[in-house]
């Protein structure tokens, strides 16, 4: 939570410095509650039985310097409490000694991640490029998402140009 706090003090002090740019923060906090209780899962196999909450906060800050020119950086903080093993008793996959006891955590079940990190330049009215860490959200979402409802939504580095007229819509990544 230190670096956390420190990477946004240090935003937020480049962003005062800095005549011309504004910068505002949004965020967000989410609880999940999930029961998964399946006896019959699969005959001859372990059935994945578990009981858990898990939360998500997210807090973001915008940058903007002139009408071309944006950046987004967001922060985003998941961890899952009180996951318990129908089978085994076990209060944790991840090796707690105890419900809401954060000793044992890992992979993203108690992390702090930069999740978005990206520039976006406006070249023309109609054309526009952004390059960086960001979340890709086609269509549906059936082939290309973030997963909203994953603890940790997903995001991918890369660019992304886009074509948005009033006639079509064109987006190349």
């Amino acid at each position: 939570m230190f670096w956390l706090k420190a990477v946004l003090c240090f935003l937020m002090a480049a962003a005062h410095a800095q005549e011309g740019i504004e910068y505002t923060v949004d965020g967000g906090f989410n609880v999940y509650y999930q029961l998964d209780f399946e006896p019959d899962a699969l005959s001859g196999e372990k059935p994945t039985n578990q009981n858990d909450f898990s939360h998500r906060f997210n807090l973001g800050v915008n940058f903007r310097s002139g009408e071309k020119f944006t950046a987004r950086i967001e922060m985003t903080h998941g961890a899952v409490w009180g996951h318990t093993d129908f089978n085994t008793g076990a209060t944790s996959d991840s090796g707690d000694s105890r419900t809401g006891l954060r000793d044992g955590a890992s992979g993203n079940e108690n992390s702090v991640i930069v999740n978005e990190a990206y520039g976006n330049w406006l070249v023309t009215d109609v054309f526009n490029a952004r390059a960086g860490r960001q979340r890709y959200d086609l269509g549906s979402g059936m082939v290309i998402s973030s997963n909203p409802w994953e603890l940790i939504p997903l995001s991918f580095e890369g660019a992304r140009l886009t074509y948005d007229s009033q006639m079509a819509s064109l987006h190349v990544l």
